[in-house]
């Protein structure tokens, strides 16, 4: 299943996207997208940024509140670089990290400062997090010899459900900066109940 040459998962360099001209579409600065190209070769690269836009186009879809000037631009960059995170992740590549992920994904204070619910940007990561699950699966089932299929699509499963983790985590310390109320609308939305209370 793993190449001698490149030490990536046989399918993941038979990764493509349907459009060959994907990366240069890209909204991430061009030197992070080429470094990971790099790394995982053109075809998964491509596919990432695909992914990443197939996620942004369906979050603004199913959260329309995020669809707003100066936030749509935080959610297609957001998008892109948690896809070519998580595409590495999956492939095996170390030590890489797509340092423009801000705003709904990675930064929420500034994007709820602006009036945006935390429970859309919450929504957004489940929406994204279903999408990465959908596509990649849907690769895996592709490409990925019958004998290691299901203990690749699991493989895949976790680490994605990993990445979602981190992502709620890395949400929660800009919650609690946020305005008065804030936090709290946070913690009832993240465990369902009232933060507030002594008895939890």
């Amino acid at each position: 299943m793993t190449s001698a040459s490149s030490g990536l998962p046989e399918w993941v360099r038979e990764l493509a996207p349907a459009a060959p001209a994907a990366l240069r579409r890209s909204v991430l600065p061009s030197e992070q997208v080429e470094e990971f190209a790099a790394r995982v070769g053109n075809g998964a690269a491509g596919y990432a940024v695909e992914l990443g836009q197939a996620m942004a186009g369906r979050i603004l879809a199913e959260v329309p509140e995020l669809d707003v000037d100066g936030i749509v631009q935080m959610v297609r960059g957001g998008c892109e670089a948690v896809a070519l995170e998580a595409i590495g992740v999956i492939a095996g590549v170390k030590d890489f990290a797509v340092e423009a992920a801000p705003g709904v994904l990675l930064g929420p204070a500034e994007v709820v400062s602006r009036g945006v619910g935390v429970e859309h940007m919450l929504r957004s990561i489940q929406v994204g997090h279903s999408m990465v699950v959908e596509y990649v699966l849907d690769a895996a089932e592709r490409l990925v010899p019958a004998p290691q299929r299901f203990a690749e699509m699991r493989r895949i499963t976790a680490l994605s459900f990993g990445i979602a983790d981190r992502l709620t985590s890395e949400m929660a310390p800009g919650i609690w900066q946020c305005p008065s109320g804030v936090g709290g609308e946070f913690g009832r939305s993240a465990d369902g109940g009232d933060p507030g209370d002594p008895a939890r």
